[in-house]
């Protein structure tokens, strides 16, 4: 093989195994790609898309919604940064079952149901991706709206990701 070819088979391969993205269609073969939940999770926490959204400092006032599938919502605290703030937001799971959620820092997180603590099934941390994503949490959910309770925290801003839990993913 030429060295022009070489560097074209080269530069073919180096295209071919790119990131995982929700944009490419696959062939069935791996590529080396890591289609992991966690991957999936971490592809969103740091290449979004995105969705800024501002909290509410009171549970019972007007909320932005929060769930954004596929999506890194972005979340800024009001009153955040020189002093603790806690900030609400509303959160409506598109079908029943388990949703994971994934936060770029770990702050006090809650999901209400009402004025009732949804307990968590379990907590994750994320090996693979320590740069985006700090701390998980999976709930059993309805399809219906909850109130996500975040803080006390000096965090300005939480970026976080949430998706039906074990969905089927297409590329």
């Amino acid at each position: 093989m030429t060295r022009f070819g070489m560097m074209a088979a080269v530069m073919m391969m180096a295209l071919s195994t790119g990131a995982c993205g929700d944009d490419h269609e696959h062939d069935n073969n791996d590529h080396g790609h890591d289609h992991s939940e966690e991957a999936h999770f971490c592809a969103h926490m740091v290449d979004g898309p995105n969705k800024n959204i501002t909290a509410s400092v009171d549970a019972s006032g007007a909320l932005t919604e929060a769930w954004a599938d596929h999506t890194r919502v972005d979340v800024a605290m009001p009153g955040a940064g020189a002093s603790e703030a806690t900030a609400y937001v509303t959160f409506t799971p598109e079908a029943a079952g388990d949703v994971e959620i994934a936060l770029s820092v770990d702050v006090p997180f809650e999901v209400l149901d009402g004025t009732t603590a949804v307990a968590a099934e379990r907590t994750t941390s994320n090996g693979t991706c320590p740069q985006a994503i700090v701390k998980g949490y999976v709930y059993e959910l309805e399809a219906k709206s909850y109130t996500i309770k975040i803080g006390p925290t000096t965090e300005a801003t939480i970026s976080l990701v949430a998706e039906a839990a074990e969905h089927e993913h297409e590329h």
